[in-house]
């Protein structure tokens, strides 16, 4: 039997500290994901209160940070019995039972709030947190497609007659100051533009909404990462009617990953995503190396089903490892 009296729960203290601490053990489970200091705090600063959430650090008596846990309510699709719990334990220390310990303990305490089910994600290629959810009684739910583009490889050429058609057609594409500047009431805009795509997005559950005036504070607090010449919206006869997003990684400037995409039902299956993505890259590939001196990767995600995942593929973008998201049904 594993030897446990030596640990340690640690709540959060939202100490400069932790915030590394979780960054390091990020970059250690989720590599082509890594977070920073600012992803974590800025989450804390506009998490709902109304939503349960806690997180905790696994330590050992000396204060060695060994993991991390968190568990709450699925804010992005709500339900007050639903909830989430997730367990990270640093590779270095996998196979002495941390993994079961900190899970066993949150897991205790949630219990305490009659959750209707769980939901836990993993890597495809994380046989160890396939095997720990599984033997748990987690069962799969959902398969999010990863996908990578080398944008020095993107070619943008094949996509300018498309792009020409749809200008033609009455089409026009506004990256993000000009979005802002010629746009009315710009962020309302936005924030309705992406409720409406996000409604149709394939996933096990219904979208929760957070409140504009949340979405507004995220935003202000995002500008900075926002790539302007490759944040395009898209406009027909003066109303908005789609969108494309492209965020700079601060802290590793070879990598840039993608946000929404989508256009409103009436204006889809005419090619304008494609058009919206393919311009998005093309100035990536042609302004980020001036900026950084690196022609950057993409990173994206899309549901299995989602057909996004199609349209990236047809850009160049190649799979990746799989995130799975798992469920435990209580009730």
């Amino acid at each position: 039997m594993t030897n446990t009296t030596h640990l340690k729960i640690k709540e959060s203290d939202q100490s400069e500290e932790e915030y590394l601490a979780l960054v390091e053990i990020d970059k250690l489970i989720y590599p082509d994901y890594p977070s920073s200091v600012e992803d974590h705090k800025r989450r804390d600063k506009t998490r709902e209160e109304q939503y349960l959430y806690r997180r905790v650090l696994l330590t050992g008596t000396d204060g060695k940070v060994l993991g991390c846990g968190s568990y709450g309510h699925t804010h992005w699709a709500h339900h007050p019995d639903r909830y989430f719990l997730d367990v990270l334990i640093k590779p270095a220390e996998w196979g002495q039972g941390y993994g079961k310990f900190l899970y066993n303990s949150l897991l205790a305490d949630l219990m305490t709030h009659n959750p209707a089910s769980i939901e836990t994600e993993c890597r495809e290629d994380s046989e160890r947190g396939i095997r720990f959810a599984t033997e748990r009684g987690f069962k799969l739910r959902t398969t999010e497609y990863s996908a990578k583009l080398d944008l020095a490889q993107f070619n943008p050429e094949p996509f300018d007659g498309l792009i020409s058609s749809l200008i033609d057609e009455g089409y026009s594409f506004l990256d993000l100051d000009e979005s802002q500047n010629q746009i009315p009431d710009f962020l309302k805009r936005y924030y309705d533009i992406l409720v409406e795509i996000d409604k149709d997005v394939p996933w096990h559950e219904s979208p929760t909404p957070e409140p504009f005036e949340v979405f507004a504070k995220k935003y202000e607090l995002t500008l900075d990462q926002r790539i302007v010449e490759s944040t395009i919206n898209a406009v027909y006869e003066g109303r908005m009617i789609g969108l494309t997003q492209l965020y700079r990684d601060k802290n590793e400037p070879e990598r840039v990953y993608t946000g929404m995409s989508g256009v409103v039902k009436e204006h889809r299956r005419k090619g304008v995503v494609t058009a919206l993505k393919a311009l998005s890259l093309g100035r990536a590939k042609a302004n980020l190396p001036l900026q950084t001196g690196v022609t950057p990767a993409v990173y994206t995600e899309n549901e299995a089903n989602n057909p996004m995942f199609t349209i990236n593929e047809r850009l160049g973008f190649v799979r990746q490892p799989s995130f799975l998201f798992y469920t435990k049904e209580l009730s």
